[in-house]
């Protein structure tokens, strides 16, 4: 699909909130922007404005927090190289055990949010769960468009194994499905669920659903 404009990435702003989702999640400044004012348009008014969340390279920080960013995620080794004066939430991205250890010492045992970048493996998951502070936040990655829908099934897993929330990856793509597409997903992962487990996110790319066969090449939002 061609990439969209700015008014077509408000009305999909508008149409992910209806579809209460609980926030979205982009990789360059341009787009947490014009996510964010979209969003920003919403307030006092029910459903509310989401989170942005930004995920983009080092270079674009500063831009996606002064375009309304509501958090980032980021590396141990992102943030030693982040510039001071930033600040800003953190989820921390985290893909091993080694990782979730660089965590906690590099902030004190601190951290409190995590994303669980890229591991779609049940025991890997469960593994890194079982590692984290109980009352912390804890993210999991799904993968768009798989056969039968398996991701609905495969999130729903992450919630007994702890995860309090996912993110849907590449789930956004620029063509008429992604809002068809968002409301399978809220609808599955959240019916029949306790109240303490949301539906977290989507990111995009620019390459389209094609009929539930999704492109090789992803170029997220």
């Amino acid at each position: 699909s061609a990439p969209l404009s700015k008014n077509e990435i408000s009305i999909l702003s508008m149409q992910l909130r209806k579809s209460k989702v609980s926030s979205i999640w982009c990789d360059t400044a341009d787009m947490v922007k014009t996510f964010s004012e979209e969003q920003a348009t919403a307030q006092g008014n029910f459903p509310g404005p989401v989170p942005v969340i930004f995920t983009g390279p080092l270079k674009d920080l500063q831009a996606a927090v002064d375009a309304g960013a509501s958090a980032i995620v980021a590396s141990t080794e992102d943030w030693e190289d982040i510039q001071d004066g930033i600040c800003t939430e953190v989820i921390w991205k985290v893909s091993t055990e080694e990782d979730v250890k660089r965590v906690m010492e590099f902030t004190g045992d601190a951290a409190d949010a995590f994303w669980l970048n890229g591991n779609n493996d049940d025991a890997a998951v469960q593994k890194l769960v079982e590692m984290l502070p109980k009352s912390s936040l804890c993210i999991a990655s799904l993968r768009p468009m798989q056969p039968d829908g398996a991701e609905i099934e495969q999130g729903r897993k992450c919630r007994t194994y702890g995860c309090s929330s996912v993110v849907v990856e590449e789930a956004c793509v620029g063509d008429s499905e992604d809002i068809e597409y968002s409301q399978f997903l809220v609808n599955g992962l959240t019916s029949k669920a306790s109240s303490e487990f949301k539906f977290s996110g989507l990111t995009g790319s620019t390459n389209g659903h094609f009929g539930g066969v999704q492109a090789n090449n992803q170029v997220k939002w």
